[in-house]
């Protein structure tokens, strides 16, 4: 990625970031996140002793809701001196007032000056990392951006190329909230908490190192790992809660925990118990005076908690069979009762038919046999009954087979099929 370097009067010189990466084609909001977070570092390097004096120059690059949220302090930008003060002309001591007023007016001027010279630093940045067309519409023809800021210009192009709305801020501060594994470096934890902060901030909802702070402590404490040194923390005073007292309290509780284990590990004392949801839970004895029984009773309750797991496991793999084939049986059973209604559907289908013919398709009230105009070609065997075959045309007769036995004298022969 190209890199853009700029220097006004000097101003950038002392920036710790020079060298603006270059946005090629639209912006985005990643890509602006990204330059306005080393703009911020270059606004805060530049020094004043307004607006707290601890953010140097950081409110050029923030609302004044965020800024105050960061730092609790407003800032006030230099009006500007106007012309040199008047020459005193009376009093005893006009020479010692006209050397406070032109210290005065010295000092006023040096505040204004830094405050614009470093405004216009970062604005050049801005226009040399993102491409004009993204930036035209605020451009003046004959003017330039000289009466737009540099944080107008932040604004410009996330209101149009990446748009923090209320429903980023909450997932941002679902991911600031990131369980912390302590067997990991704590500049992650930190590393996390400020890339949140950045984020609300640019969203114009700032958090304040209070804030910070106590997101830090929930997840420490969530470990159960820093107790004491959260014990610690908790009796400092308020002025020494500060964000940056934060990062070195627990860095060093992190380098010494891990000093701790590190020892007992050598001692041979250390007993890890990985369980089925892939949680790592170490037991260390950072004396170095264990019993074996001690360490053999950990074991063997590893060991148990896992078999009663599994046996778990097993059983509930077995009950999901046994309804796994009641399901089946179930299933089989709808569907026969399925073809059944069919049929009986069909049935009743028919009889509606018969019934709509009228009284030519009803059953005859007098012999109780239908009356059917189209009557099948069956015949009637001694032998077989009702069948395709007449008696006489029989080819397997029975002892005592009758060809002349029909429908309506069987004299004697088979019932089947009637």
């Amino acid at each position: 990625m190209g890199a853009t370097h700029n220097s006004v009067d000097g101003t950038t010189a002392d920036f710790p970031h020079p060298d603006i990466p270059k946005i090629h084609g639209e912006p985005n909001r990643d890509s602006l996140i990204a330059i306005h977070e080393l703009l911020c570092e270059n606004a805060s390097s530049v020094t004043t002793n307004q607006g707290g004096g601890n953010h140097g120059h950081l409110t050029l690059m923030l609302s004044a809701k965020a800024y105050k949220e960061q730092t609790k302090h407003d800032f006030l930008a230099p009006a500007n001196p106007g012309d040199a003060p008047a020459i005193a002309t009376a009093g005893d001591n006009k020479a010692q007032e006209q050397t406070s007023l032109d210290e005065a007016f010295k000092r006023a001027t040096r505040l204004y000056d830094r405050y614009h010279t470093t405004d216009k630093a970062l604005k050049k940045q801005i226009e040399s990392a993102v491409e004009r067309p993204y930036l035209a519409e605020l451009r003046d023809q004959l003017t330039g951006f000289s009466q737009v800021t540099a944080f107008a210009l932040m604004e410009h192009l996330y209101d149009n190329y990446g748009l923090i709305d209320d429903v980023d801020l909450e997932v941002n501060q679902v991911t600031m909230m990131k369980p912390y594994d302590p067997e990991t470096p704590l500049a992650l934890l930190v590393a996390q908490l400020q890339r949140g902060r950045t984020f609300a901030n640019i969203g114009g909802h700032g958090l304040t190192d209070g804030m910070l702070i106590s997101k830090g402590i929930t997840l420490l404490s969530n470990t159960a790992v820093f107790n004491d040194d959260i014990k610690d923390w908790n009796r400092l005073t308020a002025t020494e809660k500060t964000w940056a007292n934060f990062k070195s309290h627990f860095q060093r509780a992190h380098r010494e925990r891990r000093k701790a284990v590190t020892t007992a590990g050598q001692g041979g004392y250390n007993a890890s118990v990985h369980n089925v949801y892939g949680y790592n839970a170490t037991v260390n004895n950072v004396y170095g005076n264990a019993e074996d029984d001690a360490v053999r009773a950990l074991q063997q309750a590893a060991t148990d908690s896992l078999s009663t797991i599994a046996g778990g496991l097993a059983d509930n793999q077995t009950g999901l069979a046994e309804l796994a084939q009641a399901n089946a049986v179930l299933t089989a059973t709808n569907t026969t009762m399925a073809a059944q209604m069919a049929q009986l559907m069909s049935g009743m289908q028919l009889l509606q038919t018969q019934m709509a013919a009228g009284p030519a398709a009803a059953p005859s009230a007098g012999n109780g046999r239908r009356n059917n105009p189209n009557p099948l070609p069956w015949a009637y065997c001694w032998s077989h009954g009702k069948c395709k075959h007449s008696g006489k045309d029989c080819k397997k007769k029975k002892d005592g087979h009758n060809n002349a036995a029909t429908f309506e004298d069987r004299k004697g022969g088979s019932h089947y099929n009637l």
